[in-house]
């Protein structure tokens, strides 16, 4: 018999190992799983459970803080009093709490049980970032997030990085970022090279050509990825077919939707970096 708690816990001790931050025990960490993957299994009242923890020490929850401190930086709200961790007691936190703007605050007592001890707030930003609706956001707060994404399956981070995710019992530790890979870029480009070919020539920006074809490429894989993510978050299933020219003899699409949006965004998205760097050039300058 596999067991792929045991196996994600220790995928998590070997690629942090060497790092600056305090992990706790194995058993803690595989203690940790196993409460929040328990707790994908549950429903509350017809409705799966979703969720997010985020091991954090009470003492010192942001040991690194930046220079300057925005008031949107994720911060940590303690409760009136702590809640020993469960399975019950995290599928109601976690009812209570959205993941998409805040996590549970976990740590471990002495003894080895952990427990919650507050909210870290103010992750929306980061996750509008990891949903590429925007290109920039703060780390997640603390030592490791761990976000219950469903049945089953948990994804683990440390500030900004991917650690690993459990899938289906399976242990993932690297994720390509394949629509950006050098492979993709080959076949894409060429394809890029007459429209941007004619804006630069028509742009008051002075781009040059190998620029525009970068900046393209970059658009196009952030619209691909935001799709692709919309559609796992959707979770009925399906896939993009893409191709340089509409294959209509050998799909029968029943419900044709034109969205020239998309093109559009690439164009102005392009534009937008483009001056936005020139300003910030003209500006250290």
């Amino acid at each position: 018999m596999t067991d792929p708690l045991g196996q994600l816990a220790n995928a998590i001790r070997l690629k942090l190992r060497g790092s600056h931050l305090r992990l706790p025990r194995i058993n803690i960490i595989r203690q940790l799983l196993e409460l929040a993957y328990y707790t994908t299994l549950k429903t509350e009242e017809g409705r799966l459970i979703r969720g997010s923890l985020t091991l954090a020490d009470p003492a010192n929850p942001n040991p690194n803080p930046p220079p300057t401190m925005r008031a949107n930086f994720p911060g940590f709200t303690p409760f009136g009093h702590p809640v020993q961790l469960s399975v019950d007691s995290l599928t109601q936190l976690a009812l209570a709490i959205d993941k998409w703007s805040g996590s549970i605050a976990v740590y471990p007592k002495p003894n080895g049980s952990i427990y919650a001890w507050g909210i870290a707030d103010q992750l929306i930003h980061r996750n509008v970032m990891m949903n590429r609706e925007a290109r920039h956001g703060f780390s997640f707060p603390g030592i490791l997030t761990i976000n219950m994404e469903r049945v089953g399956e948990l994804a683990v981070y440390t500030r900004g990085l991917f650690v690993a995710r459990l899938q289906q019992d399976r242990v993932i530790t690297h994720e390509p970022n394949s629509l950006w890979s050098s492979f993709l870029a080959s076949k894409l480009v060429p394809h890029f090279r007459p429209v941007a070919s004619a804006y630069t020539r028509i742009s008051e920006l002075k781009l040059d050509l190998p620029q525009s074809l970068k900046q393209m490429h970059n658009e196009w894989a952030t619209t691909i990825a935001r799709l692709c993510i919309g559609l796992r978050r959707i979770g009925a299933g399906g896939a993009f077919v893409i191709t340089n020219r509409a294959a209509k003899a050998h799909l029968h699409i029943k419900y044709p939707f034109r969205y020239h949006r998309l093109c559009d965004s690439v164009f102005l998205g392009i534009v937008e970096t483009t001056y936005h760097n020139s300003l910030k050039k003209r500006v250290m300058s």
